[in-house]
């Protein structure tokens, strides 16, 4: 069993670790295209970082209010021995070119907050295209894609990066309850089309 894919066909022979700009401007444009080329989409990025995926995105859809959500505090992901103090710096750094980000492209709006807190300020079906790649372990995934759906539009996009994790497939295959991605993008961005279905599911209207 499976969702339609309408969106894009999965790759099979994926290519792990590849191109990850043309990856993500294939996802973005193969959205752009099933959304109908809409001028203005309301689109929410978890995990932005120094915001070269934020530039990808906002490459494609230039017209559109990104909301960028990333707390820049440091965490542990499943099974990482990070230094959290030389990630603390990291991240630091991250957010200053994340800021200088901002001042180039005003639709980009920053939120420095944790995806969970922000989400209740966001509207129920507001979102037209959501991309989430924020912590990586399997409960912070699995947390995220239940939390936002709600906020995604019948028809709209769910998607996010790394889905070569075991973490992500993982998460992915419970929350969609197994049914495959309608896409899978060769940096390993991967998409669901929000059905009626999902939607009755996780909202019940």
């Amino acid at each position: 069993r499976g969702y339609p894919r309408d969106l894009i066909e999965v790759e099979r022979s994926m290519r792990w670790g590849g191109d990850g700009t043309l990856g993500l401007q294939e996802l973005c444009y193969s959205v752009k295209n099933h959304l109908g080329n809409k001028e203005d989409p309301n689109i929410v990025e978890i995990g932005s970082y120094r915001g070269e995926s934020t530039q990808i995105i906002n490459g494609c859809f230039a017209n559109a209010i990104i909301n960028s959500i990333d707390p820049y505090t440091p965490y542990r992901e499943d099974g990482s021995t990070y230094d959290l103090n030389k990630q603390g710096l990291e991240l630091q750094e991250a957010e200053v070119e994340f800021d200088a980000v901002c001042v180039k492209f005003p639709n980009i709006k920053k939120n420095k907050a944790h995806s969970l807190d922000f989400v209740s300020s966001v509207p129920d079906q507001s979102l037209d295209f959501i991309y989430i790649d924020g912590d990586h372990s399997y409960e912070a995934v699995k947390k995220d894609i239940v939390a936002w759906i709600p906020k995604v539009k019948i028809g709209g996009v769910i998607s996010g990066h790394d889905f070569s994790w075991r973490t992500v497939q993982r998460a992915l295959w419970e929350v969609f309850r197994g049914n495959q991605p309608n896409g899978v993008f060769r940096d390993s961005s991967w998409a669901y089309i929000k059905t009626p279905e999902i939607h009755t599911y996780f909202c019940g209207d």
